[in-house]
């Protein structure tokens, strides 16, 4: 269904569960989504967001957003959202990103990043959500031999 977020045809009352969805990427991505038609839930728990990304993600497209604070660690909230939601879709951007902040603290990462996608994951299967686009992080641990 999905190719990159340019590719998007627009919607027939499709509904994208975009987590992560007021940081920067996953705003970014409601306000293209928006605009292509497609209606947008934003589930978020900004811990290191901001509930105005929403608003402004509103603001630029001229559509409502739907906004869940949610922490995807907690499976009962996940499964809530799911039920609260007509979901046909979901855009994953929910997680942590800091490098050293994931040194210092490799069990609150793991928790958050592998813990909620695995909730996401049952929780999607459960309420036969089968469309996924996964984004992890783009950063690059150590440092590289050759930079091309």
């Amino acid at each position: 269904m999905f190719g990159t977020v340019g590719q998007m045809t627009s919607s027939n009352d499709r509904t994208i569960l975009v987590t992560g969805g007021a940081g920067y990427i996953g705003s970014h991505t409601a306000v293209a989504l928006l605009e292509r038609g497609f209606d947008v839930v934003i589930a978020d728990n900004f811990c290191n967001s901001s509930p105005l990304a929403v608003d402004a993600v509103s603001s630029l497209s001229g559509r409502p957003v739907r906004l869940v604070h949610v922490d995807l660690t907690d499976l009962d909230a996940v499964n809530d959202l799911f039920t609260s939601c007509a979901v046909d879709a979901v855009i994953h951007y929910a997680g942590l990103k800091a490098v050293g902040e994931s040194v210092e603290d490799p069990l609150r990462y793991y928790r958050t990043n592998l813990v909620s996608t695995m909730n996401l994951l049952e929780t999607m299967a459960a309420h036969e959500v089968f469309e996924l686009v996964f984004s992890s992080s783009a950063t690059v641990y150590g440092d590289p031999q050759f930079v091309e």
